[in-house]
């Protein structure tokens, strides 16, 4: 029995310091120190209306796995939504073979502002995830909430997540001060509390540094951020990051 884990590759050389494909890299090189192999896939552009294409790609990365083995998908695939439907049902097509989604998103709850604006029963998302043989959650409540959702699949919370890394680093002291990564523009921060705001991503619209307590530190490679920061706390993404909080 062989141990798999999908990887998403950068399709250009930009790609490779998006989030997505960082933290995708991560992932497989841990399970990689687990005994894993890597079924490696990438966005695979111009293949929503090309069914043969997509026969042949799943032929190509699914085609070493034999009835038996164990599938992990980093879930979503960030693909054509009908390539990744195919590959989850190429993989369940498999005698014996077990499929388990390790979720780092689930983009019904990224895009979607209400629990009303979405269909639970027929949702894409929601209904890719009862394919599964297990899923991989961040934590309890991730879990309850899916299940809330109507996917009733057994679920196993990761509750703690750690970033792989290999560079210098700072010695820490405690400082009064946080810092923000992300990936997606930041329009309708309004903080105003004395405790220093670092931020660093690619665009901060100038009303959010009107405040004198935010800095912003621009877009950088992960591992260059890592090495840096010698102290600090950081802030969680959430929907309104430290809004009126003091």
């Amino acid at each position: 029995m062989t141990n798999w884990i999908t990887r998403l590759n950068a399709t250009n050389y930009q790609q490779q310091y998006d989030a997505i494909q960082i933290v995708s890299k991560n992932v497989a090189h841990s399970a990689q120190a687990l005994g894993f192999q890597e079924l490696n896939i990438t966005g695979y552009p111009n293949i929503s209306d090309q069914a043969m294409r997509r026969h042949h790609i799943r032929e190509a990365v699914l085609g070493v796995i034999q009835p038996g083995d164990l599938v992990v998908v980093q879930f979503p695939m960030w693909t054509h939504l009908n390539f990744q439907a195919e590959f989850f049902d190429t993989i369940k097509g498999i005698e014996g073979v077990r499929m388990v989604a390790l979720i780092h998103d689930i983009p019904t709850w990224m895009f979607t502002k209400g629990e009303e604006e979405y269909d639970r029963a027929n949702d894409f998302w929601l209904n890719q995830l009862k394919k599964f043989d297990l899923l991989i959650v961040a934590n309890e409540k991730g879990a309850h909430k899916l299940q809330d959702d109507g996917v009733h699949v057994p679920m196993i919370p990761m509750q703690f997540w750690d970033y792989f890394y290999q560079g210098p680093r700072q010695e820490k002291q405690f400082k009064k001060q946080l810092y923000y990564v992300g990936g997606r523009d930041i329009i309708d921060t309004t903080y105003r509390a004395a405790t220093p705001l670092y931020i660093y991503d690619r665009q901060v619209e100038k009303k959010v540094l009107e405040s004198g307590s935010v800095t912003w530190l621009g877009r950088q490679p992960s591992d260059e951020i890592v090495s840096r920061l010698d102290g600090g706390f950081g802030v969680v993404v959430t929907e309104i990051l430290l809004k009126n909080r003091t």
